[in-house]
């Protein structure tokens, strides 16, 4: 019966609620750190140039191709996709294309590799304008 009151004399409590305490203070840093430190900054990036990417391509495909191609050309496309370099992408807008290129960085401040860094833009039944998906591919060294 000696050894039951010892389990729960003052003393042990204090010590198990440090202990516990302590415990929920370092599981809550680590969390913090994985979701805003830096070991989710490469995410971050990739997520961001990802949606720059998806902009540039929808631009691309709705403002000029589409335009000059037509509904029954894009047909052909639907299951190998219409490929198009950053490059190609940043060319397109001739005044802005430095800015546009020079967006392209990877964490380390490195460019991406411009001739790798591609959408490709796969047209959809009705093959209106705006029926497509686009996949993206980064060449930025995210690791």
């Amino acid at each position: 019966m000696g050894k039951i009151k010892d389990l729960f004399s003052k003393e042990k409590r204090v010590k198990t609620i440090a202990i516990i305490a302590g415990a929920i203070v370092v599981i809550a840093a680590v969390v913090c750190l994985i979701l805003f430190g830096p070991f989710n900054k490469s995410k971050r990036i990739e997520k961001k140039l990802t949606n720059r990417m998806q902009e540039l391509g929808k631009d691309f495909y709705e403002n000029y191709y589409y335009d000059q191609v037509g509904k029954d050309f894009v047909k052909n496309y639907e299951n190998n996709g219409i490929k198009v370099d950053l490059n190609n992408l940043a060319r397109l807008n001739s005044n802005d294309s430095d800015a546009i290129l020079g967006e392209f960085k990877n964490a380390k401040g490195e460019s991406c590799n411009a001739n790798n860094t591609k959408v490709t833009i796969y047209p959809k039944d009705p093959y209106e304008k705006t029926n497509y998906e686009i996949k993206v591919t980064l060449d930025c060294n995210l690791q």
